[in-house]
């Protein structure tokens, strides 16, 4: 830098002594050669500007479906008809579903009624897509009569009657959940419909993965 300083004080000082018509160095032209020897003494070499690198930002792990707590997602305050209470927690997989597939998580929640057993609610989890649709083409299947519904889950059926002893019934799927839910001594498909869908609410972000 101080080489190239030395060169262009130069070009200047000929250029001002050209300018003035002079031969030789006044005292004029000292004092200019020496203003501009000091300004570009001052300058400051460039200096580079940092390259920033984006970091990307950390991705969220989702939670293994076997170790989803499913228990607080079941029943909560204003979900069920009256007369309906929930009542035990239940890990054992029911004799009635032997023939789904294997799942990965599953919780069974007993449901007691006005006479005793009211009812029960079941989520099953698993990881394998066609294994959530051959479970609930089973679950469906427990049903008596089920039918093709909407309004909550991805596929749903509902069910009601009033043969031997009014009861209804609801299955759904919902990403990597089949759920079952049945009320014993009602047969109102507006209170299950009811609980369905709040339940399929509750589910769908701690059960669907991008």
């Amino acid at each position: 830098m101080r080489k190239q300083s030395n060169t262009l004080l130069a070009v200047l000082a000929a250029g001002i002594v050209a300018l003035c018509g002079c031969a030789a160095a006044t005292p004029e032209t000292v004092v200019i050669t020496q203003v501009v020897e000091v300004t570009l003494t001052a300058m400051p070499e460039p200096t580079a500007t940092p390259t920033v690198v984006p970091t990307a930002a950390p991705t969220e792990t989702p939670v293994p479906l076997g170790d989803i707590n499913l228990e607080p997602l079941l029943i909560q305050p204003g979900d069920l008809p009256p007369g309906y209470t929930a009542s035990q927690i239940r890990m054992d997989f029911p004799e009635f579903l032997r023939d789904a597939p294997e799942p990965q998580g599953f919780l069974r929640q007993l449901i007691d009624g006005r006479s005793g057993i009211g009812g029960s609610v079941q989520v099953l989890l698993y990881d394998s897509l066609q294994d959530v649709d051959a479970a609930l083409l089973l679950v469906a299947d427990t049903i008596p009569d089920p039918e093709v519904s909407d309004g909550y889950g991805e596929k749903c059926y509902i069910s009601s009657t009033s043969i031997a002893v009014r009861t209804a019934s609801f299955a759904f799927s919902r990403c990597h959940a089949v759920v079952l839910g049945t009320f014993i001594g009602t047969s109102s498909i507006g209170a299950a419909t009811s609980y369905a869908m709040r339940l399929d609410a509750r589910l769908e972000p701690v059960v669907c993965r991008d």
